[in-house]
């Protein structure tokens, strides 16, 4: 026997009461890039239950590159086990229409062939004016003339929606 659960985003609560002790719990998510951060948060919470097989799936195209299914690639990714698929590597996909289409969108580093065709998240998002990939190669750079240089303390304060306030330091010009 097996329970299903309605929710919405309007009422992620609906299903956090959900408890299934000393058996099993499948939680699907498809499209799971476009679920909202509300609902994995629930989710979370919901599956603590003791003596019970918790099975969690997320599916879905890396259409933005923000929120909790990127995390399951990045920051929770201890937590998940993932898979990347490149849809120029497996069976049953038109190998010459998806190279045109990478040559009609500028190459395999444009976000459109990223997220559709390569599988992967995209740099940059409509909100975005740094794209992700120069922040990430700019944290791993180390530049030894600043060294002696004082550090400064910078902060974005958050206006409103799902920003928030990030506190950095830099160092040099």
């Amino acid at each position: 026997m097996a329970d299903r659960i309605a929710w919405s985003e309007n009422n992620p609560e609906a299903f956090a009461g959900l408890h299934n002790l000393r058996k099993r719990i499948v939680v699907i998510f498809d499209e799971a890039s476009r679920i909202a951060d509300k609902i994995w948060e629930v989710t979370d919470g919901a599956l603590t239950d003791e003596n019970t097989e918790i099975i969690w799936l997320a599916f879905g195209n890396p259409t933005r590159n923000t929120g909790r299914f990127k995390e399951c690639f990045g920051r929770l990714k201890h937590r998940w086990k993932t898979f990347q698929i490149d849809s120029r590597t497996v069976e049953g996909t038109n190998k010459e229409q998806i190279a045109k289409e990478v040559e009609d969108y500028g190459g395999e580093n444009e976000d459109h062939v990223k997220i559709w065709i390569r599988g992967l998240f995209p740099s940059q998002s409509s909100r975005q004016f740094i794209p992700s990939d120069l922040v990430e190669a700019a944290r791993k750079y180390k530049a030894l003339a600043y060294d002696t240089l004082p550090k400064i303390l910078s902060v974005d304060v958050a206006r409103f929606g799902d920003d928030q306030t990030v506190i950095g330091t830099r160092q040099g010009r």
